[in-house]
This record gives structure tokens, sequence and C-alpha cells, in this order.
């Protein structure tokens, strides 16, 4: 077995063998959060990896040291669960007269919640104006099902939201014939 280390998180003495701080390092330097990746960066065997990462993730430890090395940076960005809430809200439920005027040109800046504003993925000027891409809205709902269901166990209210919504797609959509969030 590899060489403990001990870090300090909290005020509380944590043993971690060189291969989990590699582990942790590796799997938050990755944007997609790949725990297999992670773990074959970090030394584990490729046939086991997968197996290893999914270990190491449920290692009330190992979750703490990823806690402890991302707390900094979510304390500058001020980033909170209201905040990523409010954010996929702002994508699911904005609409395009929330940016255009009544004929239908673009609002100023100032005009438009400020809120809303990310939901725009991309504006592009055209021939005839704008043409504006928003965030993928159903993309949007299914995060926030996911976020405001976590606590309270909405995993039957969310298959239900996505048979609705795929009923409405074969009903009323030629040539689709699902949604898989």
């Amino acid at each position: 077995m590899g060489r403990k280390v001990t870090i300090n998180i909290e005020g509380q003495q944590v043993d971690f063998t060189d291969k989990e701080i590699l582990f942790v390092d590796y799997y938050l330097s990755d944007a997609k959060r790949n725990g297999t990746e992670a773990a074959i960066r970090a030394g584990y065997s490729e046939n086991s990896a997968r197996q290893q990462a999914s270990e190491n993730l449920s290692k009330p430890n190992i979750l703490k040291l990823i806690a402890h090395k991302t707390k900094p940076t979510i304390e500058v960005l001020q980033i909170s669960r209201e905040k990523v809430v409010r954010h996929f809200a702002a994508i699911a439920f904005s609409r395009a007269s929330d940016f255009l005027t009544n004929d239908y040109s673009l609002k100023n800046l100032d005009e438009i919640e400020e809120s809303m504003i990310g939901a725009i993925k991309h504006v592009e000027k055209t021939e005839k104006g704008f043409k504006i891409t928003f965030y993928d809205k159903i993309s949007a709902l299914s995060k926030l099902m996911d976020l405001l269901g976590e606590d309270k166990g909405m995993d039957v209210q969310k298959a239900s939201f996505f048979e609705s919504i795929n009923s409405y797609i074969q009903n009323f959509t030629p040539g689709k014939t699902s949604l898989n969030p």
C-alpha cells in the first residue's frame, strides 16, 4: 500500500494514500468529473478503475477532501445552490418575449432582466436582424428537477414529467418520437 499523507481538514487530521490524493486532484481537474479517468491517471489499474473510482467517491474522507479543495473556488465565485437553481430556472422559463420588443426587434440590454441574460447561448447578426440561440430548456428543466428533487425523492414526479413531455412531442411534433433527458 502507498505512503500515508495526513491533511488538516477543518481542524481534523485525515489520512490519505498518495493515490487517493492524486485521484482527488485528477478528479477535480476534469471538467466532466470523470472518476474512472481520474482513477487511471492516479495509477489505478484500467481494469479496476471504474470500481475504484466508485469506491473512492463513496469514502467520507475523500468526499471531505473534495469539498475542502473546492471550497475556496466556490467562495471566490460565490456559488450557492440557490444561485445554480436560479440560473437553471432562467434558462428553463425564459421566453422570446423576454428579449424582444413588440415589433420583434431586440430589447436593449438594460431592458432585459439581468438573470434572464444567462439563458442566451449565442447571438448572431444576420441580414434580417439577429438570431438568438438559447440554452436547452429541456436539459435545464431536467437539472432543476434533479436539484429540487434530490432532497424530496421526486424520481416518480420526474418520470411523470418526462412522460408528459414525450406525449406532447409525439402528438404535436412531426418526426419526433421521444425525449431522452
